[in-house]
């Protein structure tokens, strides 16, 4: 099977157009789209990743992906890597990065493997950042202990249902009055 030249260029115009695109899809995204080396140092990294760790492209390559995770933290994304790399899985977990303005986000990381002709050759990982979803579950929460100690506190038997008339509240003082 030969290729003739002009079938071979129109191949080369074709990988470098798909070339094309994907850097483009990649640098679109919201979320920070890194490549990692063997050695799980920084090869790229996309506009997302800017905007998230405050670091350019210049100054990320060539840095350790541990450098953005607070030193606690180290051992837990470096199993987690070195994971990918020997069982060629993805893996995901929620982490605490730091940015370049010492502000500590939380990301929900995926990591998946980039396979060559080698089992393992890097690791791409995509970092969304949560902080302000974790920040609405942390408020939810400290709202919810506040409302069930008021509740509490209450002298009065209180007790709330639903609006098919099924019990979904009683305080400890309803509790008390009713035996229940």
């Amino acid at each position: 099977f030969r290729l003739t030249r002009a079938a071979l260029v129109g191949q080369m115009a074709e990988n470098e157009e798909t070339g094309a695109l994907l850097t483009a899809l990649v640098q679109s995204s919201d979320d920070a789209i890194i490549g990692l080396d063997r050695d799980d140092r920084i090869l790229t990294w996309n506009r997302g990743a800017e905007r998230i760790y405050g670091l350019g492209v210049a100054e990320a390559k060539g840095r350790s992906l541990e450098a953005l995770v607070p030193m606690a933290r180290v051992p837990e994304i470096s199993e987690l890597l070195g994971r990918v790399r020997r069982h060629a899985t993805a893996e995901r977990a929620e982490f605490e990065h730091v940015t370049r303005q010492g502000q500590h986000l939380h990301v929900f990381l995926s990591a998946f493997p980039i396979r060559g002709q080698e089992p393992v050759v890097g690791v791409v990982v995509v970092a969304r950042d949560i902080t302000a979803q974790k920040e609405a579950e942390e408020a939810r929460r400290r709202s919810e202990e506040t409302s069930r100690a008021l509740l509490e506190s209450a002298a009065e038997g209180i007790v709330a249902s639903d609006s098919a008339g099924r019990i979904v509240l009683v305080n400890v003082r309803a509790e008390k009055m009713f035996g229940y």
